[in-house]
C-alpha cells in the first residue's frame, strides 16, 4: 500500500511538474510570442521615425539650394549610379555608407497633374539604381502606396515614411520646390539588412523560448538559473539591436553634418513665449513696435540660442570648432543682420514658417561675407518654436562678380577710366547734392593725337592716352574718358585755386611723360591741353560746366605752340 500510495504520490508529483512545465513552457512561448510581435512594431516605428527625420533634413538642403535643387539631386544620383556600376564591376568593394543617394533603389521626383480628375501626380524625373533585383522593381511599382504617401506629405506639407513588410522596403516621400511650382520627392529606400537583423533575433528568441521549456520539463529545479541565463541573451541581442539602430541614425546624421549649405538649428522658444507676452499685453503690430523701440529687437535676438551647427558652419564661419560657433554666434549681431532678424520676426509672428533674405556679415575672422539666409520651423514645432533651423549660403563671390561686371561695364577698356556715360553720370550726381559745395572738373585733350596715329601707328597713339590717363590720376579725383582723345577729370569739393593746383601738378606730370616707338624706340613727348570750370561759379548745369571748361581747354590749346585748329565744344 506504501508502495502503491508512494507510486501515486511519484505520479502526481511527476504529473504535476510536468504539468507546472507545460504550462510555465506554454506561457512562456506565449509570452516570446507577444515580446517577438511588439518588438518588431517598434523596429517599424523606429525605421519610420528615421525616415522622416531623413526627410526633414533633405527637405532643409533641398529648400536651401533654390531653383538648384533638381540639378543637385540628379548630381547626387548620378554619382550613386557610378559608384554602384563600379562595385557590379568588381572595381570596388562596397558602396559609402555617408552617401545618402547609395541607399536608394528608386529615386523620384513628381509634380501634381492639373490634366487628372481627381488629384494625381506626374513623374518629373525617375532613377533606378544599378543592381535592383525583383523585390526592388516590385517595390518601385508599388504606385498606389507611394500616391497616399505623397497625399499625405502634401496635406501636412512635411515629410511622409512608411514600411513595406512584403518587399522589406522604406518609402519617403517629402516636399520641395522647383521652379516656383510645389513637387515631391519619392524614394524607395532598401531596409534588407534591418529585416534580415531583426529576423534573425525573432528567430533567435522563439529558439531560446523552446530551450526554455524543454528546460523547465526536465529540469524544473534548475529553471530560474536557465530563464536567467536565456533572458540575458535576450538582452544582449536587444542591446545589439539598438546599437544597430543608432549606427543607422548616425548614418542619417551625416546627412545633416557633411551638407555643403551651414545649417545651425535654434531654440526659440523662450522668444516665443516674449512675443506671446507682447501680443498680450496689446502689442499687435510688431513691426511699429520695433520702429518705436528698437532696443527692443536686439532683446528679441538675445532669446535665441544655438543648439547645434554642421561642419559647413564651422567652415564658413573661419570658426576652429563648433564650440566656437555656438559659443560667439549673434555676440554681437551686426546692425544688418538685427534689421533683417526684425523683418522675420515680424513675418513669423504673422504666421509665417519660412523666411529667406540676403544679407552681410562678418566671420569669426573679420573677413566680410555676402549671405542668403533662411529661417524654417519643422511643422511639428510651429507652436513653440523650439526648434528652427537656420541655413546660411556664402554668396559673397558671387556679389564681387556681380561687382566687377557692373565696374567694368562702367569703364574704358584701354585706359581703365570710366567712360563717357559713367562719368557723366558721376557729375550729374555731384551737382544734384544739395550740399553748398563748390567742385571742378578739368577738360583734357591729348595734343596732336591724330598725327601721332597717322605717322606712328595706332599702336603708339593708345600708348599715348594710356600715359596721359596715368599723369591724370590723383587721390580724391574721378577719371573718365570722355572721348577719342579727351578726358574729364571731376574734382570733387574743390574750388578755383584747388583746380588751378591740380592743373599744375598734372601738367608737370605730362612734361615728364614719355612714350617709346616700337618700332625706332625712340622717345616721343606727351602734351594734352587743360581746361576748367568750377560749379556753381562757372556753371550751373552739368552741359555748361562741361561745355565752359572745353571752351577754356581750347583757348589754352590756341595759345601754345603745338596747338590744333579749334573745334566746335561737345554737348554732355
Amino acid at each position: 500500500m506504501r508502495h502503491h500510495a508512494s507510486n501515486r504520490v511519484v505520479f502526481v508529483t511527476v504529473g504535476m511538474v510536468v504539468l507546472a512545465g507545460v504550462l510555465s513552457a506554454g506561457a512562456m512561448l506565449w509570452n516570446t510570442r507577444n515580446v517577438s510581435r511588439d518588438y518588431d512594431r517598434a523596429i517599424k516605428k523606429e525605421l519610420e521615425q528615421k525616415g522622416l527625420a531623413y526627410g526633414y533634413t533633405a527637405t532643409t538642403f533641398l529648400d536651401a539650394l533654390g531653383e538648384d535643387a533638381l540639378p543637385a539631386l540628379e548630381q547626387v544620383t548620378s554619382r550613386a549610379i557610378t559608384e554602384s556600376k563600379d562595385v557590379v564591376a568588381g572595381e570596388r568593394e562596397s558602396l559609402p555608407t555617408d552617401d545618402f543617394a547609395n541607399a536608394f533603389v528608386n529615386l523620384q521626383v513628381w509634380v501634381p497633374d492639373a490634366s487628372e480628375e481627381e488629384r494625381g501626380y506626374r513623374t518629373l524625373y525617375s532613377i533606378d539604381f544599378e543592381g535592383a533585383g525583383p523585390e526592388e522593381v516590385n517595390a518601385s511599382a508599388d504606385q498606389a502606396l507611394k500616391v497616399a504617401l505623397v497625399d499625405d506629405a502634401a496635406a501636412r506639407d512635411a515629410p511622409a515614411a512608411a514600411v513595406v513588410d512584403s518587399t522589406e522596403h522604406l518609402l519617403i516621400a517629402f516636399p520641395m520646390t522647383i521652379g516656383g511650382q510645389e513637387a515631391f520627392a519619392v524614394g524607395t529606400v532598401s531596409a534588407h539588412e534591418e529585416f534580415a537583423f531583426f529576423a534573425a533575433q525573432q528567430r533567435q528568441v522563439f529558439r531560446n523560448g523552446i530551450i526554455l521549456a524543454s528546460v523547465i520539463i526536465a529540469f524544473v529545479s534548475a529553471i530560474g538559473i536557465a530563464a536567467s541565463f536565456l533572458v540575458s541573451r535576450d538582452l544582449t541581442s536587444r542591446r545589439r539591436a539598438e546599437q544597430e539602430l543608432r549606427r543607422s541614425e548616425t548614418r542619417y546624421r551625416t546627412i545633416f553634418e557633411d551638407s555643403p549649405v551651414a545649417l545651425l538649428e535654434l531654440d526659440a522658444a523662450e522668444l516665443k513665449r516674449h512675443l506671446r507676452q507682447l501680443q498680450l499685453r496689446g502689442t499687435h503690430d510688431l513691426r511699429l513696435y520695433f520702429s518705436r523701440e528698437p532696443e527692443a529687437v536686439a532683446q528679441c535676438a538675445a532669446l535665441v540660442r544655438p543648439v547645434s551647427v554642421n561642419n559647413a558652419a564651422v567652415e564658413l564661419y573661419r570658426a576652429k570648432s563648433k564650440e566656437e560657433v555656438l559659443e560667439r554666434w549673434g555676440k554681437p549681431f551686426s546692425p544688418e543682420t538685427l534689421d533683417l532678424f526684425r523683418d522675420g520676426l515680424a513675418q513669423f509672428a504673422a504666421g509665417t514658417t519660412e523666411f529667406e533674405a540676403e544679407t552681410v556679415g562678418k566671420a569669426f575672422d573679420g573677413t566680410q561675407l555676402h549671405f542668403k539666409i533662411g529661417l524654417f520651423v519643422p511643422p511639428e514645432y510651429q507652436d513653440t518654436w523650439a526648434v528652427v533651423l537656420l541655413y546660411l549660403v556664402d554668396i559673397t563671390e558671387q556679389k564681387h562678380a556681380e561687382e566687377a561686371l557692373r565696374d567694368q561695364a562702367r569703364r574704358d577698356l584701354l585706359t581703365g577710366a570710366l567712360n563717357h556715360a559713367a562719368i557723366v553720370d558721376e557729375l550729374r550726381r555731384l551737382v544734384a547734392r544739395a550740399d553748398a559745395r563748390s567742385h571742378a572738373i578739368a577738360m583734357v585733350d591729348v595734343d596732336g593725337l591724330k598725327a601721332l596715329n597717322d605717322n606712328f601707328g595706332h599702336q603708339l597713339g593708345d600708348a599715348v592716352l594710356v600715359a596721359v590717363a596715368n599723369a591724370l590720376r590723383q587721390d580724391g579725383v574721378i577719371l573718365g574718358r570722355y572721348g577719342g582723345d579727351e578726358f574729364v577729370v571731376i574734382l570733387p569739393g574743390a574750388d578755383r585755386r584747388d583746380a588751378e593746383a591740380y592743373r599744375r601738378a598734372a601738367s608737370e606730370r605730362l612734361a615728364n611723360t614719355h612714350v617709346r616707338d616700337p618700332e625706332t624706340t625712340m622717345p616721343v613727348s606727351v602734351s594734352a591741353s587743360i581746361g576748367l570750370a568750377v560749379f556753381p561759379d562757372d556753371a550751373a548745369t552739368v552741359t555748361e560746366l562741361i561745355a565752359s571748361s572745353d571752351t577754356e581747354m581750347y583757348a589754352r590749346k590756341r595759345q601754345r605752340p603745338n596747338a590744333r585748329p579749334a573745334r566746335t565744344p561737345p554737348a554732355a
